[in-house]
């Protein structure tokens, strides 16, 4: 962090260690069974272009970040299988399908996904049928007909590249009603926060007078993950970040 004055280490932090002293902030590199990353850094700028700032205490021992709470966890639903037990494509859209409850808007769900997926859609894959339409039909919502030519690429990419990105995720609703994604290991009450220089919103836990990073978030609400929360004007606070992990499994 401090040799590239960056933040991106926060990417691989799921909110679980195989070592007790790990800092909260630093991914477990021993696991080779790793959650899989929620979205790419580089294509977002949740905190729009907003210089890094952060400092570390005299004993190294605690972390401070500059950053603001947008909103807070108030649910979390049942998580997605790993990606080996995705590949299947009858799991997947059972996966899928189980948040199809009265409890999550139908429409902010499709939205989610759609905005999740949207980069890597665009990427290469202009041939392929509107995305909406395939998440559509993978929550049985829609019948294979209105999709069209290509379908069954369409759904294999899909089914993959989803897969990949939901490997032992949750999603979560907030307070304030938002959709989101994040690692399994998030709880109800963490904050969902924005940090400066930090591409990603970040879920932190709060640990007495101190916090601890838990993993980054997908939330589609606001344009929050192109800097639609990041205003000129927004006020910033420091949390400060202790070293020890305090979930290991």
């Amino acid at each position: 962090m401090e040799y590239d004055q960056s933040l991106l280490l926060f990417m691989g932090t799921t909110g679980v260690s195989n070592y007790a002293k790990l800092p909260s902030w630093t991914p477990d590199s021993s696991n080779s069974n790793v959650i899989s990353e929620i979205a790419t850094w580089e294509r977002y700028e949740a905190s729009r272009n907003s210089k890094t700032s952060f400092h570390f205490s005299t004993d190294e021992q605690v972390l401070y970040v500059q950053g603001a709470v947008i909103d807070s966890i108030v649910t979390t639903h049942t998580e997605f299988a790993d990606f080996p037990s995705c590949k299947d494509v009858h799991t997947f859209i059972q996966q899928l399908c189980m948040h199809l409850s009265p409890d999550i808007c139908q429409e902010d769900y499709v939205a989610l996904l759609m905005a999740l997926f949207d980069k890597a859609w665009k990427a290469g894959h202009q041939a392929f049928p509107s995305l909406r339409n395939v998440i559509r039909r993978f929550l049985g919502l829609v019948s294979e007909t209105v999709l069209g030519k290509g379908l069954a690429e369409a759904k294999f990419f899909a089914h993959n590249e989803m897969s990949k990105r939901l490997d032992r995720k949750v999603l979560f609703r907030t307070t304030q009603g938002r959709l989101g994604f994040s690692s399994q290991h998030i709880s109800p009450d963490d904050a969902v926060v924005l940090l400066s220089g930090c591409k990603l919103p970040m879920i932190i836990r709060s640990d007495g007078e101190a916090w601890r990073i838990v993993a980054p978030a997908f939330v589609h609400s606001d344009g929050i993950m192109e800097g639609g929360l990041w205003k000129d004007d927004i006020e910033l606070q420091e949390f400060g970040f202790f070293e020890k992990i305090a979930v290991t499994r």
